[in-house]
């Protein structure tokens, strides 16, 4: 079977999964919990269905990590992205303040991010694409003064459905993608006056004019220039961070902050603090399924001949 890509999935996949959720939004909780349990079930059933694009994925994932229970990942993985879904109609329900209280923060998080406030008063945190990335701003964004950069979807359709989520979690947003960069650049410049955290997913590797080579997965990426760019300019603070979901809730972890102004080293920092939490952590990361990362993962795991991954 053909790969669509992960974008292309989402954004034939939204419109349907808005109108289940509007319609267990009106349902008891046991009865939204049995949906998704069996709606998990009916996924982790279709493991060896022929073409099955996702099984290939973690099976070269577990390979790269050398872990012989690729299955077992899968269906946690399924696990995780089902309770996602299932506070996502907490979310519809009773906005962010419903999901917050399922968000906590990691005891080095917590201090990491105390000491920031007392420090600097502002910071950079780059995180990936995580099963529960962004529901966890609800209880971020009321725990500390921040702007979340959204890359809104191409899609118009996604893009228009996915504001009215987002829009119910809190924090302030900026779209990154249908904002200019100057009225974007104009804003991190007010977080740093303002004393306010900035957040942004940064694990798109796609080679463009603001991008940057590094190595993951022992293979050369390109990753976004611009945390690397701003933390230098503004000293700013990078703080890599990630998060993971478990049957208690939506956990963030943060890692050490750094000031670096070499822009290559600066990016292979917390390029590499991704890869250490994608290996520790490996049922959390949504982005695999992405067509490029699923490319390197598959070349790591020597199942695809190595070539560029652009």
């Amino acid at each position: 079977m053909a790969h669509t890509g992960f974008r292309r999935v989402k954004d034939l996949g939204v419109l349907p999964l808005h109108a289940v959720l509007q319609i267990l939004k009106r349902m008891p909780e046991p009865a939204v919990r049995a949906s998704f349990a069996a709606a998990g079930a009916a996924v982790k059933l279709g493991y060896p269905a022929p073409g099955n694009y996702a099984r290939r994925t973690v099976r070269d994932f577990a390979r790269v990590l050398g872990r012989d229970d690729p299955r077992a990942m899968y269906g946690e993985t399924v696990d995780k992205v089902m309770r996602v879904a299932a506070t996502y109609v907490q979310l519809l329900r009773g906005g962010g303040e419903r999901v917050a209280a399922s968000v906590r923060l990691a005891p080095q998080a917590e201090e990491i991010c105390e000491r920031l406030r007392r420090d600097t008063g502002h910071a950079l945190f780059v995180i990936p694409h995580c099963t529960g990335s962004v529901l966890s701003a609800a209880g971020f964004g009321r725990r500390y003064p921040a702007v979340l950069l959204m890359r809104e979807s191409r899609d118009p359709r996604r893009s228009a459905l996915t504001r009215t989520y987002l829009e119910r979690l809190g924090p302030e947003l900026c779209y990154a993608r249908s904002t200019d960069a100057s009225t974007v650049t104009r804003r991190i410049l007010q977080a740093v006056r303002r004393r306010e955290f900035v957040v942004g997913t940064t694990d798109l590797i796609r080679k463009t004019a603001d991008t940057l080579p590094a190595r993951m997965f022992g293979q050369e990426v390109w990753l976004p220039a611009w945390p690397a760019r701003f933390s230098a300019r503004l000293r700013m603070p990078i703080v890599p961070a990630y998060v993971t979901v478990d049957r208690e809730g939506i956990t963030m972890r943060f890692e050490e902050p750094y000031l670096e102004d070499d822009p290559s080293a600066c990016t292979q920092r917390w390029a590499s603090v991704f890869e250490d939490n994608f290996r520790r952590y490996p049922t959390d990361w949504a982005f695999q399924f992405d067509k490029r990362w699923s490319k390197v993962l598959a070349i790591a795991a020597g199942t695809r001949p190595r070539s560029p991954v652009e």
